[in-house]
């Protein structure tokens, strides 16, 4: 089986760029048959792997960060197998789906194995995601902090972003149609999940599985600003879900939009603008992993 490898050389803060020779004699050392490619600009990926799919690959594997693999993700049909070796800043989409981020060895084993799980897939207009698609406060954070040359993309500016923007913008009123229920809230942000975790490591949906068919939404409701920025935190541990600003249920298809204009973010780029339809593929597409079922991350990450 041929696998093709899109290398994202920006990626991990530009370091992939110095381990492509690397990377290249381990792929070799694994006996796989492949070809490596190196992407030039954003959305390359996925011309990229819109072309390894009509040469015949039977596996796409992304070589890089969350964004690297969203990109890769729509340029595949159902059928080819997505591989994902996780060298970004973040890497939440192989941290949920059980690969081990910190050995990008490692994980070339198990794409060398040859195991693979079927995960659900989210939709978004005409775009595809495998973590989460958001709106409000932390997309307004996302597009700022895409922004940043890539050396200073640090968890800690992402979490200072969100305290500025916190500061200085306003909540929206949001209208939320959740399979076919009508919700309208004032709120700072709606995160809807497929996956456990996003923004580096934000568990904003700890009950999700990638497998279950369902969407988890998150919304943040209006309130204090002083309330918001202390209960924050609690995301990285999962917990916030009972804080009375949090709203969480399941769904399997929503329609959102806002009083204004609203940044849609999904597997953190940005897509466009509210309004917009989420919905959920399930089984939707085979990922590479250790695992035979897929499960969310454990609570430690």
């Amino acid at each position: 089986m041929l696998h093709s490898f899109i290398v994202n050389p920006k990626a991990g803060r530009g370091r992939v760029r110095r381990l492509i020779a690397t990377l290249e004699q381990a792929v070799r050392d694994q006996k796989l048959d492949y070809r490596l490619v190196v992407t030039e600009r954003p959305g390359h990926a996925t011309e990229l792997a819109r072309s390894a799919v009509a040469q015949g690959a039977g596996a796409v594997v992304a070589v890089g960060g969350d964004g690297t693999v969203n990109e890769v993700l729509n340029g595949l049909d159902g059928e080819t197998a997505l591989g994902i070796v996780p060298v970004g800043a973040g890497n939440d989409i192989a941290r949920n789906i059980g690969l081990p981020v910190d050995d990008w060895r490692a994980v070339l084993r198990i794409i060398a194995a040859g195991q693979v799980v079927r995960v659900d897939v989210g939709r978004c207009g005409d775009r595809r995601f495998l973590s989460v698609a958001g709106t409000g406060l932390d997309s307004r954070v996302a597009m700022t902090f895409n922004r940043l040359p890539v050396r200073l993309r640090y968890r800690s500016a992402y979490a200072a972003f969100v305290f500025t923007h916190l500061l200085t913008g306003r909540p929206s009123t949001f209208r939320l149609v959740v399979d076919g229920e009508t919700i309208e809230r004032d709120g700072w942000l709606v995160a809807v999940a497929n996956t456990e975790c996003y923004g580096g490591g934000m568990r904003v949906a700890p009950h999700a599985r990638p497998d279950d068919g369902r969407l988890h939404v998150c919304l943040v409701s209006d309130g204090p600003r002083m309330e918001f920025a202390r209960a924050f935190p609690l995301v990285y541990r999962g917990d916030h879900l009972s804080h009375p600003m949090v709203h969480s249920f399941e769904a399997k298809a929503i329609d959102l939009s806002s009083s204004r204009a609203s940044p849609v973010t999904t597997d953190g780029e940005h897509i466009g603008w509210l309004p917009a339809s989420i919905t959920v593929e399930p089984q939707a597409v085979a990922i590479f992993s250790p695992q035979r079922s897929a499960s969310p991350v454990s609570a430690d990450g």
